[in-house]
């Protein structure tokens, strides 16, 4: 149900909305087992690197560390 919503955000272009559900997403599927993981197709990396890539979208830019490091944010 989650996954669905984060896609109907992006598919209508609401990137806050479907980041901040992706940060709670990865949250609760990191706390799961890895069975439960494997079972609804979790990727860790892969996942972050989506989100990685969903956040520069966003007006303020991208969330990705290793870019905020460069910018002096982090």
């Amino acid at each position: 149900m989650l996954h669905a919503a984060i896609e109907s955000y992006l598919a209508h272009g609401n990137y806050l909305c479907a980041s901040t559900l992706m940060q709670t997403y990865a949250e609760l599927m990191s706390a799961e087992t890895v069975s439960f993981q494997e079972r609804y197709a979790f990727e860790p990396a892969a996942f972050i690197a989506r989100q990685i890539a969903v956040s520069a979208k966003l007006p303020q830019g991208s969330r990705d560390p290793a870019m905020l490091w460069l910018s002096g944010m982090a």
